[in-house]
């Protein structure tokens, strides 16, 4: 979420804004020119011809994930420019969390990536803060709380860039940023765990077994409402004569429902739902107040109607107003939102854009020749 703090991101030449970030000046990515020059050569007639310099060779360096895909597959040329420049332009080195396929370990935020992560911990300078481009659909919450808190202990803090979007465990592990920048289009997700359904064979959202209850007490309590009103409407009598049959009639037919409802299984649910609200209040706490860290939380891991429900910039700053946190530094903010870096990251997110949804890359870039 964009929790900005006051990370104190440096200029090339030492400076730093009021607000710690980037002013207008900035790095820029070096370019060759080729120079077109005279030179004193005679075609044999005694006449001066022009001659053009020779073409420098272009370069050969490669990038590639020193996690995943490794030294056996480069990134695509155009994507690691686009990386390089994210790195100029917050004076910082940027790991690689993105994910997009569904059949390798590497594709959600899991074991695999959580100790791949691990062991890079003897090349990554300690305490010296880097940003994470995340674009994630999923993953474990333990996996992903590990992760934050060992960019948090190990590298001082890091900054959260969202081009796209990042959902479930993915969001929780954003949340542990010092901020989060979201692309104009981006999105974060509910925190609600999934499960594997015993009877349909596929994963689902806790939330549709926790709040079963929840919903059955609701309709309980309505149609008992809505039945008494009927009664006195129709017949005139007492609320005290007419109470008892209103509320055996409500009885006869919520009771059915009721006890169709594994309670063991309703308590395993419930506990998985709490976990990632708690490892979420851990890493918010951080940044906020228990109680307030509580209540996000809270929003987000059982306010929403479905696991894949859309949280951008416009939803985070109404989350933030229900909550009353102060609005001048909101849960998210757009990239080009010109108190961020003067809008400089939002080009580079559309550069990114194209290779998202078909690129898994993990680690940070390492050139090859």
């Amino acid at each position: 979420m964009v929790i900005r703090l006051r990370n104190e991101w440096k200029h090339t030449d030492g400076r730093s804004n009021a607000n710690g970030l980037p002013g207008a000046k900035s790095r820029h990515v070096p370019f060759l020119v080729h120079v077109v020059y005279f030179c004193a050569k005679t075609d044999g007639s005694g006449k001066l011809r022009m001659a053009k310099s020779p073409k420098k060779a272009a370069s050969t360096k490669r990038y590639f994930a020193n996690i995943y895909p490794g030294n056996d597959e480069p990134l695509p040329e155009a994507f690691s420019s686009a990386v390089l420049e994210l790195q100029n332009t917050i004076n910082q080195d940027v790991l690689l969390l993105v994910q997009n396929d569904s059949e390798s370990p590497y594709g959600e935020l899991g074991p695999t990536v959580w100790r791949s992560i691990f062991e890079l911990r003897k090349s990554m300078k300690k305490g010296k803060p880097i940003g994470v481009l995340l674009d994630s659909p999923d993953g474990y919450a333990r996996e992903s709380y590990k992760i934050a808190r060992f960019l948090i202990r190990h590298c001082g803090g890091y900054s959260v860039f969202v081009p796209s979007y990042a959902k479930s465990a993915a969001t929780m592990l954003a949340l542990g940023g010092d901020f989060i920048l979201l692309g104009n289009h981006a999105e974060l997700g509910p925190i609600d765990a999934q499960a594997m359904s015993p009877d349909e064979g596929r994963c689902r959202s806790v939330l549709d077994e926790v709040q079963t209850l929840e919903r059955l007490n609701a309709f309980a309590l309505r149609s008992l409402d809505e039945t008494m009103q009927l009664l006195i409407r129709r017949t005139g009598m007492r609320v005290d004569r007419l109470l008892p049959e209103a509320m055996s009639f409500v009885d006869n037919f919520v009771r059915p429902l009721m006890e169709s409802i594994d309670t063991t299984r309703w308590t395993e649910m419930s506990r998985v739902l709490k976990v990632g609200e708690d490892y979420t209040i851990r890493l918010l706490k951080r940044k906020y107040p228990t109680q307030l860290a509580e209540s996000i939380a809270r929003e987000l891991a059982s306010k929403y109607t479905e696991h894949g429900f859309v949280i951008d910039a416009e939803e985070l700053e109404d989350l933030a107003q229900r909550l009353h946190l102060d609005i001048k530094a909101p849960l998210a903010l757009a990239a080009d939102d010109p108190t961020i870096m003067n809008g400089k990251v939002e080009p580079i997110f559309e550069k990114i854009n194209p290779f998202l949804h078909k690129l898994t890359a993990i680690g940070f870039m390492e050139p090859r020749p």
